[in-house]
């Protein structure tokens, strides 16, 4: 019987079903994740040494290096990160940033359509 390939979306969890906001949010977790354990293997800490670092205990550090994702939220790993001396970069990318950066320059929108003007701006 002859295979056929399926199309890959480029995110392992998207393709094994996930809603792409769930699979946007174990993307980051798992890269997360990742850096962190990649972080411990280059200091070349034992679990116990891990989890001192970090102050956790040496059972979370043996949920993290087995992959546990659901045991571990962006805040949590964010922290965790910050105990290790290292920090997370956000880059946003989509038609929605447009609106955000809009957003960010000018303060809060009123729900009208029209977009405010810069103080510069007005008479």
């Amino acid at each position: 019987m002859k295979k056929t390939a399926e199309k890959k979306s480029g995110s392992v969890f998207h393709d094994l079903g996930f809603s792409p906001a769930e699979a946007e949010n174990l993307r980051i977790r798992a890269a997360m994740m990742s850096a962190l354990i990649d972080a411990i293997e280059v200091r070349k800490l034992n679990q116990a040494q891990a989890a001192k670092l970090l102050g956790v205990t040496q059972p979370r550090i043996s949920d993290l290096t087995r992959g546990k994702i659901r045991l571990f939220s962006i805040d949590t790993l964010v922290k965790l990160l910050a105990a290790a001396g290292m920090k997370v970069n956000l880059r946003v990318t989509g038609a929605a940033c447009v609106w955000l950066l809009v957003v960010a320059l000018f303060g809060r929108l009123s729900r009208s359509t029209e977009f405010p003007r810069p103080a510069s701006a007005l008479p």
